[in-house]
């Protein structure tokens, strides 16, 4: 069984999984570092964990200022896409 918070919702309701199981986890990792703060799905229990993961991505329900701060994360990532590179 994996770390409940860096399951993708497939792991989450015991479906067959695939290499983008892995790629959500690392995402988890990649959203850790960068905004400071534990997991983007966060709970008491583990119910609360995966119903939060479960819908929220369902939804595209993000903490606010998310995809603003994701970009900037790519562009200095990527230096090649940025304005003027």
């Amino acid at each position: 069984m994996a770390t409940v918070a860096y399951m993708s919702p497939e792991q989450a309701r015991g479906e067959e999984l695939d290499a983008r199981t892995d790629l959500f986890s690392f995402g988890i990792v990649l959203y850790r570092d960068g905004h400071g703060r534990a997991f983007p799905f966060q709970g008491n229990t583990t119910a609360i964990i995966f119903d939060r993961n479960l819908e929220r991505v369902a939804r595209g329900d993000f903490p606010k200022g998310t995809q603003k701060r994701h970009r900037e994360l790519f562009d200095r990532l990527s230096p090649g896409t940025r304005k003027g590179s």
